[in-house]
């Protein structure tokens, strides 16, 4: 009798884990193509780490020469004073 009743119990219960493992299956598959479009996005987006400190670097230099260029215009002005 026990036999019988552990087998109506595996057997109700075998629908119910398939369709929860299905579910999560493709809940998986869903969050892979989301990962995947994701990936794609990013980079039109957020730019490298190493391109921003490159193009900093560059108008942080351009900044320098026209530190220079303004000390020497305020400089040859005193001059002539």
């Amino acid at each position: 009798m026990s036999m019988e009743i552990l087998t109506i119990v595996i057997t109700g219960l075998l629908p119910i884990v398939g369709y929860f493992l299905k579910t999560v299956i493709e809940d998986v598959k869903e969050l892979r193509q989301h990962l995947s479009e994701f990936k794609e996005e990013v980079p039109k987006v957020y730019t490298p780490k190493t391109e921003f400190e490159r193009d900093f670097n560059r108008i942080m230099e351009r900044f320098d020469r026209l530190d220079k260029k303004l000390d020497s215009v305020i400089g040859n002005r005193r001059a002539g004073d």
